[in-house]
């Protein structure tokens, strides 16, 4: 790390911070998050098996067993309730830790970068601070989804990408080959989209410079050589995943549960349930998430003309890194257009590329800036960092166990899983059953299912304005939206 960035990191920390503790500091979380973490919270408690992962009695789309992803997220999840136990935290802590893995592979690739370019070296913090600023990736932090662990291994796979394609040892290959693998094992197909990058590489870093005279040391193994080297190593990639996935279809439980996800959520998942009202609707929603990022640049460029910055020196080779990390960010998002289900969370495994690709426009730029900045000035940047890491933990430490969202349903349930028996299952009428919201909280914290299908269970649980049920008596526990009746 270069002494200079020092503060700028501390701030970079300081902003990861401030906009992660003081949400996973309290209870209440979007409704996958918690459906994962109770799956996750499930398998470690002996409920279910990593390959016949269950969330309730009573499962999801007339299944007992959860077929909704492929079990990698929910297994990794599972060590941290072994460890840390059924508390909230644990999911918390999960969520916290994915977001530090996330951080720490972005400048892991960053520093790939600044091999080969002087004027980027110690601004990986600014790449971190585009990305986490981006309100997406910080809200998937804050919610523990999927593509958390999904994003840790699409990072891995670029970073093991690069250094293969930088020394062109065949380990490295393997290595992106498996992260391939585990990325896809966690999320599905989508985890697969760095396929292409061997490709995209290709077309631009790879290319030849008709500069001969360009100064910058631009040595990659892999710019030397042929096209036919491009497929093969991208036919290896994928050799790697499906054998692996070939051994895995040989084992009867592994194959039941990838075929269930197959079949039954993936192909299914194409075109049921539309989000949007036309395909084309991605195109909008990646304009309208980097529309700041975008002018954040244009802002700098401008300061840059402004002021005489030479932020364009080396630009003949930086662009084709550009265009590189724009191709790859547009393989992770573009292709939702292939169906209606589209939703916002879903590209944000490729988000990271987004932010290296705009940062490595205005990097040198800053870099000049930094280098000309007096001690006073960078002691008010720590300063000011530190400030905002204390803020963090204070804010997170004040609103510690609060409820951040969910406060029509999450109080309820709380006084329900107090009073009913622990795993117990609760007799409702049809309609609380598409409240997922009652479903995922009584399962998480209280092993609770819910049963739509009879009333011959001792409990009861209706919406506040419902009728009660024949042959049960109310229980008052005070609850604000719901009522509880015992037979």
């Amino acid at each position: 790390m270069e002494q200079s960035s020092r503060p700028f990191y501390l701030l970079t920390w300081g902003v990861i911070l401030i906009l992660l503790l003081p949400i996973l500091a309290q209870d209440g979380m979007f409704l996958d998050g918690v459906l994962y973490s109770s799956v996750g919270k499930n398998l470690a408690n002996g409920y279910g098996t990593f390959w016949a992962p269950r969330f309730s009695e009573y499962g999801i789309a007339n299944s007992p067993i959860f077929h909704e992803h492929p079990p990698l997220n929910f297994g990794i999840q599972a060590i941290f309730y072994k460890i840390l136990g059924n508390g909230f935290l644990t999911e918390r802590i999960y969520s916290l830790l994915t977001a530090i893995l996330n951080a720490g592979l972005i400048h892991l690739i960053w520093k790939e970068l600044e091999k080969k370019d002087h004027r980027l070296r110690g601004m990986s913090w600014w790449a971190l601070l585009l990305w986490i600023l981006l309100p997406l990736t910080y809200w998937c932090f804050q919610n523990n989804v999927q593509e958390n662990t999904m994003g840790i291994f699409v990072l891995s796979s670029v970073w093991f990408l690069m250094r293969y394609l930088d020394s062109g040892r065949l380990m490295l290959l393997i290595g992106c080959g498996v992260s391939l693998f585990l990325a896809s094992f966690s999320k599905g197909v989508t985890g697969l989209f760095p396929l292409g990058a061997i490709v995209f590489w290709s077309w631009t870093v790879g290319r030849k410079d008709n500069n001969p005279d360009n100064p910058i040391p631009y040595q990659w193994h892999y710019a030397r050589v042929g096209f036919g080297r491009v497929v093969r190593d991208t036919l290896i990639l994928l050799v790697i995943v499906f054998a692996i996935y070939g051994l895995l279809l040989s084992y009867g439980p592994a194959y039941d549960n990838l075929m269930g996800w197959f079949e039954g959520r993936f192909l299914h998942r194409l075109d049921s349930a539309p989000t949007v009202d036309h395909r084309y609707r991605i195109w909008i929603r990646i304009f309208n998430e980097m529309i700041y990022t975008m002018a954040i640049t244009a802002v700098l460029i401008g300061l840059f003309l402004w002021r005489k910055v030479d932020w364009l020196a080396g630009w003949s080779q930086r662009k084709k890194w550009v265009s590189f990390f724009f191709l790859l960010a547009l393989s992770g998002s573009a292709p939702l257009v292939l169906t209606m289900v589209q939703k916002g969370f879903y590209m944000v495994p490729s988000y990271p590329f987004y932010a290296i690709a705009f940062a490595l426009i205005t990097a040198p730029g800053l870099q000049v800036w930094i280098k000309k900045m007096s001690k006073t000035g960078k002691a008010i940047v720590t300063t000011f960092s530190s400030v905002v890491i204390i803020a963090a933990i204070g804010v997170a430490a004040f609103l510690f166990h609060g409820t951040s969202r969910d406060q029509d349903v999450l109080p309820d349930m709380h006084r329900v899983g107090e009073e009913v028996p622990f795993g117990s299952t609760l007799s409702i009428y049809p309609d609380i059953w598409e409240d997922w919201r009652v479903q995922v909280y009584l399962q998480r914290y209280y092993h609770i299912s819910l049963n739509p299908r009879t009333g011959d269970h001792t409990y009861f649980l209706t919406k506040a304005e419902e009728p009660a049920p024949d042959g049960y008596q109310e229980v008052d526990l005070g609850l604000t939206h719901h009522k509880l009746y015992r037979k």
